[in-house]
């Protein structure tokens, strides 16, 4: 009996979908989701490279996605949270102008050492980190963005035959981010809360 090699091409659809989803959700919680799916899609793309790497990739970006949600569980109930959030036909557009810009770029410019759909998809995923920079100021979603940006340095580490010890720096790097956004969005929102 073989083992399971998951699709790199369905791998890269569930990467660019949660790319997707975190752009235009105006909810934390469901950029927390779409982050998850990223990490999913991730793995499946790394998955031919280095099984072992990938699902040790999964299971931390898992773990980080956990911290993350742990920070953001207590949101403000006024809606300043929305408040800050731009409208749903212009993150569509900057979402849109990053996907495309990455297509160019990856088409131009492929990165050294890896494959075109892995070129692709570090591109992809460099998109969803300017566009959720951009279009978002709470912590939590600048979090979900640097961790979006980590998932990319992860897969082209892995493409380029990188080290267990930077491969190992930046799982580690993948849990830390994870902690400080979660810790910083747990601050804000006691601040709001005892200044009311």
């Amino acid at each position: 009996m073989g083992t399971f090699q998951p699709n790199p091409l369905v791998g890269f659809g569930i990467l660019v979908g949660g790319v997707a989803l975190a752009a235009l959700a105006a909810d934390a919680r469901l950029a927390l989701v779409a982050l998850v799916a990223q990490y999913v899609g991730g793995a499946m793309v790394m998955a031919g490279l280095a099984p072992a790497v990938a699902w040790l990739h999964l299971a931390v970006g898992g773990l980080a996605a956990l911290i993350l949600y742990l920070g953001i569980r207590a949101r403000p109930a006024d809606g300043t949270e929305r408040a800050l959030t731009l409208r749903l036909p212009f993150r569509l557009a900057a979402l849109v102008l990053t996907l495309t810009a990455a297509g160019v770029l990856a088409v131009r410019w492929p990165l050294p050492y890896a494959s075109d759909l892995t070129s692709l998809a570090c591109y992809a995923l460099a998109a969803g980190f300017i566009a959720q920079m951009g279009l978002f100021r709470e912590p939590a979603r600048a979090g979900m963005a640097t961790l979006t940006l980590l998932i990319a340095a992860s897969v082209f580490a892995q493409a380029a035959g990188g080290s267990l010890f930077l491969i190992g720096l930046l799982l580690a790097a993948h849990l830390l981010t994870g902690l400080a956004a979660g810790h910083l969005h747990s601050i804000r929102t006691a601040a709001q809360e005892g200044s009311e």
